[in-house]
């Protein structure tokens, strides 16, 4: 019961905290337009073993992380500059799209699926406060219990989660993008860096409201 009880609570969170447009997300949907349905399955188990590996780290060393400001801010600068790497990336595909087959499109023949989740996931270090954050909540409020191989429990459960919710985010946005018409994509292309660009403001002020405080 209590190994269920870690499954469903970190599968819960996990669901949740993927489905909002990240990166990752919007490189999904891009190989399920462009290479389909069993790309994107591989895609999506690289980024879900990466996360599996932080979600454990970030349990066994979550308070000793929390204590080490420097280092989360640290991530927070990387995690901004980043996002507005990633706004000007999808601008320029944007940009391009026009042109049929785009080269951010072409760029993704040069990786296995499996291999581009790994590597994308790993740069996702805004995922190590958001972990960290999460677990000693879960852990303080008795959600979870973290003896023996119940922290394996939560993270199969965390990573199932990430999975399934971010599979869910390509394929709804997918079906969208067909319901809507020919127009969907290039709409779609222009909306990605302006997100992107908002989640780097966003970010910006609350690096300086956090060191004001």
């Amino acid at each position: 019961m209590k190994a269920l009880k870690n499954i469903a609570v970190g599968f819960g969170v996990s669901f949740v905290g993927s489905l909002p447009l990240g990166y990752l997300n919007v490189v999904g949907y891009h190989l399920l337009e462009e290479f389909g349905v069993e790309n994107l399955l591989l895609y999506l188990t690289g980024v879900a073993i990466v996360e599996a590996v932080v979600i454990y780290f970030a349990l066994v060393f979550a308070r000793k992380l929390s204590q080490n400001k420097k280092l989360l801010k640290y991530i927070e600068l990387f995690s901004i500059v980043f996002m507005f790497g990633l706004a000007v990336f999808f601008s320029i595909e944007a940009l391009s799209q026009m042109n049929g087959r785009t080269q951010y499109v072409d760029s993704l023949d040069l990786y296995h699926p499996f291999i581009m989740g790994l590597m994308l996931s790993g740069l996702n270090f805004i995922q190590i406060p958001f972990w960290v954050g999460w677990n000693l909540y879960l852990v303080n409020g008795n959600y979870i219990l973290t003896s023996g191989l119940l922290k394996a429990f939560f993270v199969a459960g965390a990573a199932t989660g990430t999975f399934c919710g971010m599979l869910c985010f390509a394929l709804l946005l997918n079906k969208l993008s067909d319901e809507s018409g020919a127009s969907a994509p290039t709409v779609i292309a222009w909306i990605i860096p302006g997100i992107f660009l908002g989640m780097a403001i966003l970010s910006i002020l609350s690096y300086f409201k956090k060191r004001q405080a």
